[in-house]
């Protein structure tokens, strides 16, 4: 990460830690942030929501893009889960529902 940037956290696909260096924190000014939505709209209240929630729009296709790996058909489903279980941290897959016409 740059200097001066921040981390959203918002999914844990690995099962594993996050671990992260203070040091690396403080010195390059970084932020990290957890987003959990259901405490966002019980606790905070809508607008806290609403706020994050132009953020995360402003970010969507560069902070928060999802790299589809490839699309797959319903026929292929159970494949594609034991496909997607055994390789979560990589680009998604799409499951193809048929004709958006």
């Amino acid at each position: 990460m740059p200097n001066d940037s921040e981390l959203w956290s918002y999914g844990a696909l690995s099962e594993r830690p996050c671990n992260i260096d203070a040091v690396v924190l403080v010195y390059g000014e970084k932020r990290v942030r957890g987003m959990y939505v259901p405490p966002l709209m019980i606790a905070q209240g809508t607008r806290k929501l609403q706020v994050t929630a132009v953020e995360i729009q402003k970010a969507i296709r560069t902070v928060f893009r999802t790299e589809v790996r490839s699309t797959v058909a319903p026929e292929e489903f159970q494949q594609a889960i034991a496909d997607y279980e055994a390789n979560m941290s990589t680009r998604k897959l799409m499951l193809r529902l048929g004709d958006l016409d």
